[in-house]
């Protein structure tokens, strides 16, 4: 909430102190934090220090809602619903291992988040006089040959989803084809069967660069999208024989429907399709198989392990944004609105390491000496 209103919201709160503290209080308190000289080396540098040597970084970046006109980096984006609002970017790198954030940056809202990877990686180089981590983990969203080609010339160790319909994937998914039924290629603990390709390719700048295509295919996963794709076929198709015109002169929108493409013969409205199965089978060949990058040698089992871990910064964000009532910044100031992010990395901190805690199991023994989880 804004920092003005403090003294009417904190009544029902349990706070650590006797006698209150006043609003005028509250707001120097938020400005004294970035008033520190070099307070994000001091910060994220003593969080850095407990990092594992083979940390997994995840990076995410969200949209904070703001309407302050004075703070330069409240600008005008596109939010996640749809439609432009005021927001401030937040970009945020959780430790896998640790489960710990580690590092916030705040940026205009105006900055798609795909641009901010590289420099992140940098900074956090930057902020650990070189103390580097085992990788970072992306979404499919920074699938492009330009951030690949970043990475391997940052010496960016990255793990990222990628997209099936890029030629160059479905070239190393056509030389994984034939292992992918193979005992040796089954992956444990993911129901699935993975294989890795080396994959050497020039890109846009002429440059001939290596990386990693790590190749899996889950039987669960195909069944369920030929089965989705069967229904919609179907759907269609009965759609267009029990369609009837309530005007004449109105074309039918059937046949501007993507789905057409997928039958020959006649195209009139209530006469019998063909099922085209040459453009089907082209459609469906690789239901099934989804692929991660990796800018360094690692086994398909190890990328998928890392890869893994990408749900944890969905929940690091619900803790910070929701349970720490940070989905909206009322601040006015941007020292006072980055002392609030302060404020709010520190308890999205204690809240993940509670969630940490809470899942693990602790063995204890009975009276007669029987263990019980």
């Amino acid at each position: 909430n804004a920092t003005y209103l403090y003294e009417s919201w904190c009544q029902n709160k349990l706070l650590p102190y006797v006698g209150g503290i006043s609003s005028r209080d509250m707001t120097d308190l938020l400005a004294s934090l970035t008033a520190v000289p070099g307070w994000r080396k001091l910060f994220f540098g003593a969080r850095m220090a407990r990092l594992p040597e083979s940390e997994v970084l995840c990076f995410d970046a969200t949209e904070v809602a703001s309407e302050a006109q004075e703070i330069s980096y409240a600008q005008l984006g596109l939010g996640k619903t749809g439609g432009f609002q005021r927001q401030i970017g937040l970009v945020l790198l959780v430790g896998n291992k640790s489960g710990l954030p580690v590092l916030f940056r705040t940026l205009p809202g105006n900055i798609t988040d795909v641009t901010t990877v590289k420099d992140m990686l940098f900074r956090f180089d930057e902020l650990t006089e070189g103390k580097r981590v085992f990788a970072a983990v992306l979404d499919r969203g920074y699938c492009s040959s330009g951030n690949i080609a970043n990475f391997i010339d940052t010496n960016s160790r990255i793990v990222m989803a990628a997209r099936t319909d890029i030629s160059w994937v479905q070239n190393a998914i056509e030389e994984a084809l034939p292992y992918l039924w193979q005992s040796s290629s089954y992956i444990r603990g993911y129901e699935c069967w993975g294989r890795s390709v080396a994959v050497e390719r020039k890109f846009e700048d002429g440059k001939q660069r290596r990386f990693w295509v790590h190749v899996y295919r889950s039987d669960t996963k195909t069944h369920m999208e030929h089965m989705a794709f069967r229904r919609m076929l179907e759907n269609f198709e009965k759609q267009w024989l029990q369609y009837k015109p309530t005007d004449k002169t109105q074309e039918c929108p059937l046949l501007k429907s993507p789905w057409l493409k997928f039958f020959k013969g006649t195209k009139e409205p209530g006469a019998a399709l063909e099922q085209d199965h040459q453009a089907i089978d082209l459609a469906t060949r690789y239901f099934g198989f989804f692929c991660n990058i990796t800018t360094m040698p690692c086994t398909a089992q190890e990328a998928i392990e890392i890869y893994g871990t990408r749900d944890l910064i969905e929940k690091t964000f619900k803790a910070g944004k929701s349970s720490a009532d940070m989905s909206v910044v009322r601040s006015h100031r941007e020292d006072t609105a980055e002392g609030r992010f302060i404020i709010s990395f520190v308890a999205m901190t204690i809240l993940s390491r509670l969630y940490a805690l809470m899942k693990k199991s602790v063995t204890v023994a009975d009276s007669k000496g029987n263990l019980k989880t």
